[in-house]
């Protein structure tokens, strides 16, 4: 990449020049497209552009590893308004600025990618619209949410689901996830105080 043009992206203050992670990043930037990654949220938008530095998920994506050895996932189920997909990706941003290889995506295409070709084995992934699942419903052309889950333990991946508990949709899990989620996913509910 032309200095000129990443002493342009560093502008932003996200990325640090002296630091060479972020010099690969800018080198591979049109990459991260194809991890569902908008590249724009690794140098340019921060998780604190549309959430307080005390709001939940801030919490977990400075708490990473600590959450990583604790539990499989971490389910996020608050009122996020229009900023849903913003939020899943300043999220996947922040991590991969901190060199944690991060996908994003919709947990539908992630349950047809898994049952159809299998999906690749990542960190970490972020899940939106989990509300348009039904666990309780046989689709033959997708995993369901608990294969998802199981895939994800034996590849030692972190799962990051995100809701908009503003939108009227509720998730539909049976009882066998409903109790994966339960025992092994740290639950981040409810409005707080900066909502």
């Amino acid at each position: 990449m032309n200095p000129s043009t990443k002493d342009n992206y560093f502008s932003f203050g996200l990325l640090d020049p002296a630091n060479a992670l972020h010099h690969e990043i800018l080198n591979n930037l049109s990459w991260y497209n194809e991890t569902g990654v908008n590249p724009e949220y690794i140098y340019k938008y921060r998780l604190t552009d549309y959430l307080p530095a005390n709001a939940g998920v801030c919490q977990v994506a400075v708490n990473i590893c600590k959450f990583k050895t604790k539990v499989s996932g971490v389910f996020f189920n608050q009122p996020y308004g229009a900023k849903t997909d913003k939020i899943a990706q300043a999220f996947a941003g922040t991590m991969i600025r901190n060199n944690i290889p991060t996908r994003v995506m919709q947990l539908h295409e992630a349950l047809v990618q898994i049952k159809e070709s299998g999906l690749y084995a990542s960190p970490v992934y972020v899940l939106t619209y989990p509300t348009r699942y039904n666990g309780n419903i046989n689709n033959y052309h997708m995993a369901t949410l608990f294969e998802l889950f199981t895939w994800a333990e034996r590849k030692n991946v972190f799962l990051v689901l995100v809701n908009d508990s503003s939108l009227t949709d509720s998730l539909n899990v049976n009882f066998e996830e409903d109790n994966y989620i339960k025992s092994r996913f740290a639950m981040i509910e409810g409005a707080e105080e900066w909502q």
